[in-house]
């Protein structure tokens, strides 16, 4: 909660700010997520719920454009160790407390292709029947991929699972939401941020 609160707001992620590895918005998400699946898992069994604990080995990926061996382990150790998350549901709370056993941290990009890599064939069903051939992935397989994020757009080159050559355009769904939300404001003594502008569309 403190990570996302600034004066008793909600702190958006700057999308010009690139260091995921270092900001605490990231972390705190990850172990929310873990957090309220948690919750989700155990609410069914028992809806009085207090207090839980749960461990896990978490793997999570950076920006290939930001990675780099120390930035990796910087965030493996922030992510390591015990945590203490309070998931609030209706008009009750639980907290969670939760032990990363283990943290890794890779590039974007890689761990879909690791997966590729170990899939089993019938993962492949409907895009053998959309496109009539199957996806034959290799050491030697090459692909580019494009990462469309809030702040950046992020493309790839990868050497079967290893990524060998990336690079980052400063702009992402988030610049474009921030561009219609000012636009949708002109001529009005209004403003809102992009999180606002989506609410807003989504009504």
């Amino acid at each position: 909660h403190n990570a996302l609160v600034q004066e008793d707001k909600p702190r958006l992620m700057d999308i010009n700010y690139r260091a995921k590895a270092t900001d605490e918005i990231p972390i705190t998400m990850a172990l929310s997520l873990i957090a309220a699946n948690k919750v989700q898992e155990l609410f069914k069994k028992n809806p009085n719920l207090e207090r839980i604990e749960t461990a896990v080995y978490l793997t999570t990926a950076i920006p290939q454009t930001e990675y780099s061996k120390e930035a990796a382990e910087h965030l493996e150790t922030r992510l390591a160790g015990k945590h203490t998350i309070t998931v609030y549901y209706a008009d009750t709370k639980c907290v969670v407390d939760i032990n990363v056993k283990e943290a890794k941290v890779t590039q974007e990009g890689k761990t879909a292709m690791l997966y590729l890599s170990k899939v089993e064939p019938a993962a492949f069903k409907s895009y053998r029947e959309h496109y009539g051939k199957d996806i034959v992935f290799t050491n030697e397989t090459t692909s580019l991929h494009h990462d469309i994020g809030n702040g950046t757009t992020e493309t790839t080159y990868m050497e079967g699972a290893n990524p060998t050559t990336a690079s980052g355009l400063e702009k992402g769904i988030g610049h474009a939401f921030e561009q219609a939300s000012k636009l949708y404001c002109a001529g009005m003594t209004l403003s809102l941020n992009r999180h606002d502008f989506k609410k807003i569309l989504n009504t």
